[in-house]
């Protein structure tokens, strides 16, 4: 009888902690009072974007924000989670073998050739720098064989980042009724990926040169527009679903933030806009 009620006892105690099992501290956000000051102060930007948010990288607070955890398409944003998985998991100078699939890829316009061999860190480059799907579509073969694992690899760590309202169907970019994510799941990946020094060295240059495993040389040149001392990481695409997105980080007079813009008509100077009007503010 009463090893009956001891497990009765320890059953119920397990299940309650189950059912109060919470995120972790690192997605506790809260808001701060600016989000106040700044929607009293001017709605002119709230017809801009379908979905923001702004995060203080410092405390993780937010500082404005609006549908962020709202459902969208998110262009070529989705390689975020593409060079998350390849980060965490292959060594940098590691060689890719350049095959069919890769190099002839929808939409993909980079100089790569077939058979050719190229280290993970310049695919990065190409992937961050440019958004081409080759790199890309490189990596994931060489990770996962075939293009469907590597989604189900995609899916499974955005689960395990607490990502909600986030679901991938390909690794790239392609509009589907069933890719989508939200402006604070899309800050969360950001905040993952730019802590590697890999990344913060390569989205702050404005050209890269990197060469073939042949000795192949191939230049490029970044397509961030805003790239200054204050803005050093961007993070766009468009797509017809998605409007124009973007993810910058922003270090200005001591403060470091993270905007997450989804579905904008014009993100270049609509973001200069916001981030002008945002430091003010602060």
């Amino acid at each position: 009888m009463l090893e009956n009620l001891i497990f009765f006892f320890l059953s119920s105690e397990i299940s309650k902690n189950f059912e109060k099992k919470s995120e972790p501290v690192f997605f506790e956000m809260e808001v701060s009072s600016i989000e106040k000051k700044i929607d009293q102060t001017d709605d002119d930007f709230h017809k801009f974007w379908k979905s923001w948010v702004v995060y203080d990288l410092k405390s993780w607070a937010i500082l404005w924000e609006k549908n962020q955890e709202e459902q969208l398409a998110m262009a070529s944003l989705t390689k975020l989670m593409s060079v998350l998985i390849i980060l965490e998991n292959h060594d940098l100078d590691d060689f890719v073998k350049i095959d069919k699939e890769a190099v002839f890829y929808w939409w993909s316009s980079i100089d790569i050739r077939i058979w050719e061999y190229f280290k993970i860190k310049d695919l990065l480059k190409w992937a961050l720098i440019k958004s081409w799907n080759n790199a890309i579509i490189a990596m994931v073969k060489h990770d996962s064989w075939t293009v469907e694992k590597f989604v189900e690899k995609m899916n499974k760590r955005a689960s395990e980042l607490w990502l909600k309202n986030t679901k991938f169907q390909n690794p790239t970019w392609f509009d589907d009724k069933w890719h989508f994510s939200s402006a604070k799941d899309l800050a969360i990946l950001s905040k993952y990926v730019y802590q590697y020094d890999f990344v913060k060295d390569v989205v702050k240059k404005k050209k890269w040169k990197i060469r073939s495993k042949a000795g192949r040389l191939v230049e490029f040149l970044t397509t961030n527009r805003l790239l200054s001392k204050e803005v050093v990481w961007l993070k766009t695409w468009t797509t017809p679903d998605a409007g124009q997105c973007l993810i910058t980080i922003i270090k200005k007079d001591w403060k470091e933030l993270l905007f997450v813009l989804l579905g904008s008509k014009n993100r270049f100077s609509e973001t200069k806009n916001l981030i002008d009007f945002v430091f003010d503010k602060i």
